[in-house]
């Protein structure tokens, strides 16, 4: 990924880097890097915000908020402002999958904190605004999490 993202680099092209250098970040925190992967994001973050490029904005909030859990529980603040900001950005944007995935990740926050009702309440609408394709796998882990969340 690291080669991948110098070759677009040194062509000077900006297209796609952001997102791109998202998922070198989410692939670093599931290596157990996220520390490392964070850097990315922010790096990710900077070139958007930089080039105005907000296609993607939710998404890459929504997984920094994540490599934030995973590193302290002092960052769980600054990982709940990131999904508070990912899920913003999404209804602006009317992106109900990433409202949703944002909004999960929100709701795993708030239920390891021991707030299983509030995580409940606050996943249920976003889950419920999507109509269709309740065979996807962002659907279906929603739907898990709902019901692990009201056997809490």
């Amino acid at each position: 990924m690291h080669d991948g993202l110098a070759a677009i680099s040194a062509t000077g092209a900006e297209m796609g880097l952001p997102y791109f250098l998202a998922l070198l970040g989410e692939a670093l925190g599931k290596a157990g890097k996220p520390d490392v992967g964070l850097v990315e994001i922010d790096r990710a973050l900077a070139t958007a915000n930089r080039r105005g490029a907000r296609f993607q904005l939710s998404e890459m909030l929504r997984l920094k908020g994540d490599l934030l859990t995973m590193l302290s529980k002092s960052r769980l603040p600054e990982a709940e402002a990131c999904f508070r900001e990912a899920i913003d950005v999404a209804e602006r944007q009317g992106a109900k999958l990433p409202k949703l995935q944002a909004t999960m990740s929100f709701a795993r926050l708030l239920a390891g904190k021991g707030e299983p009702a509030q995580a409940r309440a606050l996943l249920q609408p976003a889950y419920d605004a999507i109509t269709e394709g309740r065979d996807l796998i962002d659907l279906k882990a929603a739907a898990t999490l709902l019901a692990d969340l009201r056997a809490q």
